[in-house]
This record gives structure tokens, C-alpha cells and sequence, in this order.
């Protein structure tokens, strides 16, 4: 139950931060750009 509870906190700071990331670039919150962000930071390494 450990590891499920530390793979949500990790999932939700993730989401949290590119939410703020959105917010700041003046952008849309929305699931799409979610994925979107999530998509780019993986591919350059963030």
C-alpha cells in the first residue's frame, strides 16, 4: 500500500506542476495540454 501511496503523491506533484507551468505561460488548464507538457518535458529530459 506504501508504493501505491507514494506513486499517487508522486502523480499529483507532477499534474500540480504542470498546472503551474501552464498557468504561468498564460496557457489553457486543460488535460490535453496536461499530457502535452508531460509529453514534452519527458522527450527533452525535465
Amino acid at each position: 500500500m506504501e508504493i501505491d501511496d507514494e506513486r499517487a503523491m508522486f502523480i499529483a506533484n507532477e499534474i500540480g506542476a504542470a498546472v503551474i507551468e501552464l498557468i504561468a505561460n498564460g496557457m489553457e488548464v486543460s488535460r490535453q495540454n496536461i499530457v502535452d507538457l508531460s509529453v514534452t518535458r519527458s522527450t527533452k529530459g525535465f
